[in-house]
């Protein structure tokens, strides 16, 4: 590129900038916050203990060989 492209890249890129910058300062203090929905936590209210061993992960993994073998670490068979 030449100066002359290099000059104008760089005055677009100032002007993206600058029109940026103007927008987020045009917008602040006219956006409301969020109401807060969520209510404080109840321990009483949880639902019953699931039975077994949980993890947060468990649900990702949905494929044939993890359900086999989960299967066969809460319900062992004997060797025969």
């Amino acid at each position: 590129m030449s100066g002359g492209q290099w000059l104008i890249a760089l005055a677009l890129g100032v002007a993206l900038v600058l029109w940026v910058v103007a927008g987020v300062i045009d917008s602040r203090g006219r956006r409301a916050l969020p109401r807060v929905t969520q209510e404080p936590f109840d321990g009483a209210h949880r639902p019953p203990p699931l039975t077994g061993p949980w993890h947060p992960a468990f649900h990702l993994n949905r494929g044939r060989r993890v359900r086999r073998t989960r299967a066969t670490y809460r319900y062992p068979r004997e060797l025969s």
